[in-house]
């Protein structure tokens, strides 16, 4: 259950992307841990890489969460598991199946129904702190066509639902789960996060450099590279942009 008391709660009817406005708002202030923005319309939404996200207005959640972290560099890749985990427990409380597709888009069958944006600040070797993006398809029914495969949760369950319920069923699980991590490590969360992971064990298509290859998704190791299996039997580790998933 979400309480007001330990989150402090930003609303603005639009914003360049929330991790954008989180940022200006770090420079103008001392910004309080476990702050959330939650926006009804982004003007300059982003993604992965150079990947932007669409989202008409007042359709769909679009809010960032800012953390104070200091934890070492090498527990980056468990905020990314945190985050998953929390969208992913958070749709089945609606009755929603997902999956993961690593490293942290959401899948409802073979279609993507939220994605991810974590922004973490190092110093040496300490994760400062973390601002996490979370676009997620909500009451959104016409997509561009340009979009390969979205899906939102209207159009799975064939009803609307209340954004502001939503968003404080997700800051809740989200404060819970994080909550977790940082008392009690991340091990538990890690083995949540493979066994959700979209196609685990099983053969499909992917590129690799380019090249169209049969092979599955054998896990992920702790520091995020992908455990892939080629139909050759070799197990390949790989990074973020190293293999492209064929829909």
């Amino acid at each position: 259950m979400l309480q007001y008391n330990t989150w402090n709660i930003i609303r603005t009817d639009e914003c360049d992307s929330t991790n954008n406005t989180i940022k200006e708002l770090m420079k103008e202030q001392d910004l309080a841990d476990r702050t959330a923005l939650m926006t009804n319309l982004q003007l300059k939404g982003r993604g992965q890489g150079t990947n932007t996200w669409y989202s008409s207005k007042y359709k769909n959640l679009l809010c960032s969460l800012y953390c104070i972290a200091n934890k070492p560099a090498t527990d980056n890749f468990l905020i990314t598991i945190v985050t998953s985990i929390s969208i992913h427990r958070m749709l089945a409380n609606h009755g929603i199946k997902s999956k993961i597709k690593w490293p942290n888009d959401i899948y409802y069958e073979d279609k993507k129904i939220a994605g991810v944006l974590i922004e973490n600040s190092l110093i040496r070797n300490t994760i400062v702190d973390t601002i996490i993006g979370v676009g997620l398809n909500v009451n959104e029914t016409e997509f561009p066509d340009e979009l390969p495969n979205p899906a939102s949760m209207k159009q799975i369950c064939e009803k609307e639902f209340n954004m502001e319920q939503i968003f404080n069923n997700l800051v809740g699980i989200f404060d819970e789960v994080y909550a977790k991590f940082m008392h009690e490590g991340g091990e538990m969360l890690y083995h949540e996060y493979i066994s959700s992971l979209y196609r685990l064990n099983q053969w499909h298509l992917y590129k690799l450099n380019g090249t169209t290859t049969n092979g599955r998704v054998h896990g992920v190791e702790p520091d995020g590279r992908l455990l892939f299996e080629t139909d050759g039997g070799r197990l390949m580790h790989l990074f973020h942009g190293e293999v492209e998933y064929v829909i």
